[in-house]
């Protein structure tokens, strides 16, 4: 009876008008929130500390709720059928509409809080990308309008298939001053399918200073092609930052007996 009082009182006590310019923790917090933010600079700070504190937990949070949604919408890839969970994610069916999240944990929830609604379905990352960006997957026929978002002009389309082709070629010549167009840890060639990873994966700390590193390849042109960096297909780009640095193949490969204990004969 206590616990059902203090909901419905705390509940009750949260729900007092916010007056404008108030931090969003109001009445817990009653300072004014930081311009252009709704938080204040306190509250902000506790924030982020408590994230650092329990970033653990919040990611194994993250991970149950990504498990749910994508076992609903199929245990594995529509297009190639990869089943290995650190490689699957969720992906618009007729292309990002502009409606709630594009995508991460917040597209989770978001699909969780509407019903689980159609117009959803399960794909690699590979399979995803390529479908966005290109329209189109070599593992299949299954196609995508490409950035359904934006203003289709009509006859544009033989213009857009040679800056496609111009794009692939371009990241071919960058794919080839870090060791070729191969993944370094799977071995796919496909381009469709290749990024360029941070070793050190730190690649969303340099996005973030550095706004001209969205797109890495440009930049990293412009640098005289730095070390620090290596070409991984987008599934095991996923893998290396969902396993906290190691790729779901690499702890295959660790887990694996060392050489020389098979049997003479026996397949290994």
């Amino acid at each position: 009876e206590c616990l059902a009082y203090m909901r419905e009182y705390k509940k009750a006590y949260r729900a007092q008008p916010k007056p404008d310019g108030t931090c969003s923790r109001y009445p817990d917090c009653k300072n004014p929130a930081d311009g252009g933010t709704r938080r204040c600079s306190s509250c902000r700070v506790q924030g982020l500390q408590s994230q650092k504190r329990n970033v653990k937990s919040i990611r194994a949070r993250a991970d149950l709720i990504r498990a749910d949604v994508l076992l609903h919408y199929g245990p594995g890839c529509t297009c190639c059928g990869e089943s290995e969970p650190m490689f699957l994610t969720l992906d618009h069916v007729n292309g990002y509409d502009g409606i709630g999240p594009r995508g991460g944990v917040n597209l989770y929830r978001w699909v969780i809080r509407q019903g689980l609604p159609e117009g959803f379905r399960t794909l690699c990352w590979m399979c995803n990308f390529s479908l966005g960006h290109h329209g189109y997957c070599p593992h299949s026929d299954m196609t995508q309008d490409c950035w359904a978002v934006r203003i289709q002009i009509p006859g544009m389309e033989k213009k857009r298939a040679r800056k496609r082709a111009y794009w692939i070629s371009y990241r071919e010549k960058v794919f080839e001053q870090y060791g070729g167009a191969s993944c370094r840890c799977c071995g796919e060639e496909r381009n469709e399918f290749l990024t360029i990873e941070h070793s050190d994966g730190k690649g969303h700390e340099h996005r973030k200073a550095d706004k001209k590193a969205q797109n890495i390849c440009t930049w990293l042109r412009g640098n005289g092609y730095p070390p620090g960096y290596e070409v991984l297909c987008l599934n095991c780009n996923a893998g290396r930052y969902l396993g906290e640095g190691t790729c779901p193949h690499e702890r295959v490969y660790l887990d694996a007996p060392p050489r020389g204990q098979y049997d003479a004969g026996e397949p290994g």
